[in-house]
């Protein structure tokens, strides 16, 4: 089974999991084609296949894919969408402006478990995942996975950075729930399916294990991120990534 994989930077864990501990059981050869941040959403549709716009994108393609500047699905078997802003961040705003509506809690505005489930798909349909997602279901009928951009790191709780605030909340579980049961709708949508994050790699929720955000690596060969970098991940988390694809595609 070959795999194509489409990500920005955090493709990098699963880049490091295959040079760590090889191609996965299932998978005959794995194909990388990645981007820093929101760069992929430069490709566009050009005769059943996805082209760069510019030479920067078209340069990273090259470079991740080993020798590939065009993304042709057909030979592969499977299609893996890997971060992409697919990120529990989506939550932030919706958060700064209300509080889960639970009894007896004293707040100027609630929002339900159902309203903010809702909240979260329509704000992830302006995330480049769903971008990427729908260029792809477009041009092929092939199994997609639509995978997670990792919870951030831990030790995030020990640096003030005002961006994760909204995580230091009673309702992690709920928040956590109604991010998956969004992501999961909004994949479906697509006829796709959504990878959550390893349940074994998380911490109260909304966190993962600072275990596997040390020494992660970029998607440029031997860059690793610093170690205040606390949204990253490692080989380790690369690796289970892959192992729950693999599960999954062997049951569609």
């Amino acid at each position: 089974m070959k795999g194509i994989i489409l990500g920005d930077s955090h493709v990098g864990s699963l880049k490091a999991a295959l040079n760590c501990y090889g191609t996965p059981a299932g998978f005959t050869a794995v194909q990388f084609y990645a981007a820093p941040s929101t760069s992929l959403g430069d490709l566009k549709i050009h005769h059943g296949k996805l082209v760069p716009e510019n030479d920067r994108l078209a340069n990273m393609l090259l470079y991740t894919s080993g020798g590939t500047r065009e993304i042709v699905f057909d030979d592969a078997d499977v299609i893996i969408l890997h971060g992409l802003g697919l990120s529990i961040s989506v939550l932030s705003r919706i958060l700064e402006r209300c509080t889960i509506a639970l009894c007896g809690r004293n707040a100027k505005t609630y929002i339900s478990l159902s309203c903010l489930k809702q909240a979260i798909a329509d704000n992830l349909l302006n995330r480049i995942s769903i971008k990427i997602l729908s260029m792809v279901r477009e041009v092929t009928n092939k199994p997609i996975l639509l995978s997670q951009t990792p919870f951030p790191d831990e030790s995030i709780r020990g640096a003030n950075d005002k961006r994760w605030g909204f995580m230091e909340n009673e309702d992690r579980s709920k928040l956590h729930d109604c991010f998956v049961r969004a992501s999961s709708t909004m994949a479906a949508n697509f006829d796709a399916i959504f990878v959550p994050q390893p349940h074994s790699t998380i911490v109260d929720g909304l966190y993962t294990a600072a275990y596997y955000s040390k020494g992660s690596e970029g998607i440029i060969v031997d860059k690793k991120h610093a170690d205040s970098d606390f949204g990253h991940m490692n080989a380790h988390y690369g690796n289970l990534v892959l192992h729950d694809a693999v599960s999954m595609i062997n049951d569609i």
